[in-house]
């Protein structure tokens, strides 16, 4: 009987053992549940991230062009400005011209 139970006694520790172990592994699984629930999360949240990111970066190209455009359209109305003063100078000495004429040739 002596070896019967050393055999019981064995097996009554094996069963502890294997009790903690089964107890340690739904420790281990339930971490890494919640692990893999956080890397989840961080994984959205970077994606989301991301997306943030590429449409601020479509704003600012889209800026960048209006701008651009804003930029070529200024150079166009100075270069009307500068063509109308070119023409209002000519106007200018014409009608100095004209009046001088006027004044010196008896035009009145």
């Amino acid at each position: 009987m002596c070896v019967m139970q050393k055999l019981l006694k064995e097996k009554e520790v094996l069963a502890e053992r294997l009790r903690h172990a089964e107890a340690n592994l739904e420790v281990s699984d339930r971490k890494l549940k919640k692990y893999a629930s956080k890397v989840v999360i961080q994984e959205e949240e970077q994606q989301t991230q991301l997306d943030e990111i590429w449409q601020l970066k479509q704003k600012v190209e889209q800026i960048e062009i209006v701008k651009q455009d804003k930029e070529e359209e200024v150079a166009h109305y100075r270069a009307c400005t500068y063509d109308l003063e070119a023409k209002l100078n000519d106007c200018q000495v014409c009608f100095l011209t004209n009046s001088i004429h006027e004044t010196f040739l008896g035009f009145n």
